[in-house]
């Protein structure tokens, strides 16, 4: 399965003034084009060429393909983030409504049981610098969940004074905190 560059749900003004017809174009077009060109070129050829996106991440990731863990986890997050997106915004929070019917409970949906495993594996156990942000009424991530997100490698955890949607409760705890977590990486 080659990767292709999906078309926009809306037309490139649709999201402004939020986001500008440019700033679309240039997001998509050259910035996500080039994630599914590159995706691509990695796979071609491969026994990776036959599988499913999610099957590629698998596969990358036990085989430690750094490259086509990126380029191919890259284009599904783009892939979904145009279509959390919509013109006028407002209304429902999408991700609010969409997420209690994806979430994984006794192992269904299947597919989404599937991802989260392998998600969760990998950030147990990854290098990767990780920014936690946690909520001191904990609604958002509570128990078990919390006390497991706590066991990653190299993660830095904070906690900010929210409720349930901490961007929303508290986006400037929430802004420092990723501010200051990028000033420590890169120094």
């Amino acid at each position: 399965m080659s990767f292709k560059l999906p078309e926009l749900p809306y037309a490139y003004d649709a999201l402004a003034p939020h986001m500008s017809k440019e700033t679309l174009e240039f997001h998509h077009d050259k910035h996500h084009l080039a994630y599914v060109n590159t995706g691509n070129g990695l796979i071609e050829g491969t026994d990776y060429a036959s599988l499913s996106l999610t099957k590629i991440v698998k596969k990358a990731y036990a085989e430690k393909n750094q490259a086509l863990i990126n380029q191919a986890g890259q284009h599904y997050n783009h892939y979904h983030f145009w279509n959390w997106m919509k013109p006028n915004g407002g209304g429902t929070k999408l991700p609010g409504i969409v997420m209690p019917n994806d979430i994984p409970f006794d192992g269904e949906p299947a597919d989404n049981h599937e991802l989260v495993a392998f998600y969760s594996d990998w950030l147990k156990h990854s290098d990767v610098p990780k920014l936690f942000v946690n909520a001191d009424e904990g609604h958002g991530l509570a128990g078990a969940a919390r006390e497991f997100a706590r066991t990653f490698k190299n993660q830095t955890e904070v906690t900010v004074h929210a409720r349930h949607y901490l961007q929303e409760d508290a986006p400037d705890e929430v802004g420092a905190a990723i501010g200051e977590f990028v000033r420590r990486l890169r120094a």
